[in-house]
């Protein structure tokens, strides 16, 4: 108990020391109306994207690398008995899956000189390996598309990326495991503001993080689970400089993010529903921290943006599983706390699992 409660206040404490720097002001000081839109809005769109990304990639390897989908397959066995069923640890698990997820994230700024709102649509795929029963590692691939309205000025922004992650997962016990992720994006943006002024321009984005998970049933409560994950992620994300097609040149800008997430999530398990089919309904609360962003700036006269820098997320969704092989998740979540930027993203994960057998 000691050294677990030792670790999860340097886990807390060590990120925060290290980025407590704020960060720079993302546009510059004209008026917004005369800006484009990524020298004004990028650093929510990058954030946003960073965030999301993660989220699920963290939540993928939380239920297969970590303890999460084998204790909602087996909480209801003794512990004697658990690795006999599904995902759980045994000899007739695969160790090698491959999986996919899509996600529509919608994203809204209502304060006036920085309005907009639009979408990013996700596309991942992903191949993973049981190293050792402790062990998974793998790697994501990922399309990304952002589709905004800049209300401030009158303009559009798209956005294209493409996404390669590594990450790795170690199960320390039946309740306790850690992962990282590593992702590097290589993007374009078009734009468009005022009377038809265009521009396009490119982007890199790094990131990533680090999670502790823990996963304990409920002694009162049958086939009950709480879960908890604690983690910090890093990114860094540089959008090279430009000319617009009036001739106004526009320099690179870049957006660092330092950000510590605190969630927990209660679940249930539904056994043997469909011909065998395991769900699992839960609802989620994830708290975002920040220690380093870039703050949104505005010109002379106009309203100072609010730069929140903490961020809530509650979510409903429900994993599936149906034997060893299929498995998935369905989930909504939505943002609160910031005070004028809103978002919520539904998602969608499949999971196939395949030979060699453990």
């Amino acid at each position: 108990m000691v050294i677990q409660r030792i670790a999860f206040a340097a886990a807390v404490a060590i990120p925060v020391i290290l980025t407590q720097a704020p960060g720079p002001a993302w546009a510059s000081p004209g008026q917004t109306e005369n800006q484009p839109g990524s020298d004004v809005v990028d650093s929510q769109i990058g954030r946003t994207a960073v965030t999301t990304f993660v989220g699920f990639v963290g939540r993928q390897i939380s239920r297969f690398g970590g303890n999460l989908g084998g204790a909602i397959l087996t909480v209801e066995l003794p512990d004697d008995a658990r690795g006999q069923r599904g995902a759980a640890a045994g000899d007739e698990i695969d160790r090698m899956a491959g999986w996919v997820n899509f996600s529509d994230t919608d994203i809204e700024d209502n304060h006036i000189p920085t309005r907009f709102d639009g979408d990013i649509r996700t596309y991942l795929v992903g191949l993973d390996y049981q190293v050792e029963p402790e062990i998974l590692a793998g790697v994501a691939f990922g399309l990304e598309r952002g589709e905004f309205a800049t209300q401030f000025n009158g303009g559009t922004i798209t956005t294209r990326g493409k996404t390669i992650s590594p990450y790795a997962s170690y199960r320390l016990d039946d309740q306790w495991s850690f992962d990282g992720i590593l992702g590097y994006t290589r993007g374009d943006l078009d734009q468009v503001r005022g009377a038809a002024i265009t521009s396009d321009s490119d982007f890199h984005r790094y990131f990533a993080q680090v999670s502790a998970n823990y996963v304990t049933d409920v002694p009162a409560v049958d086939n009950m689970l709480l879960a908890g994950q604690l983690g910090y992620t890093y990114a860094f994300e540089k959008i090279n400089g430009f000319t617009e097609s009036n001739g106004n040149g526009v320099a690179s800008n870049s957006n660092p993010l330092g950000q510590v997430q605190l969630s927990g999530r209660v679940g249930y398990s539904l056994f043997d529903i469909a011909d065998g089919w395991v769900f699992h309904p839960y609802t989620g609360l994830r708290m975002l921290f920040e220690t380093q962003s870039s703050n949104i700036a505005v010109g002379a006269g106009q309203a100072e943006h609010p730069n929140d820098q903490h961020e809530g997320q509650f979510s409903l969704g429900v994993d599936f599983f149906s034997g060893a092989k299929l498995s998935g998740n369905l989930e909504f979540t939505r943002s609160f706390a910031r005070t004028k930027v809103t978002s919520s993203v539904i998602a969608v994960n499949l999971r196939w699992a395949f030979g060699p057998a453990e």
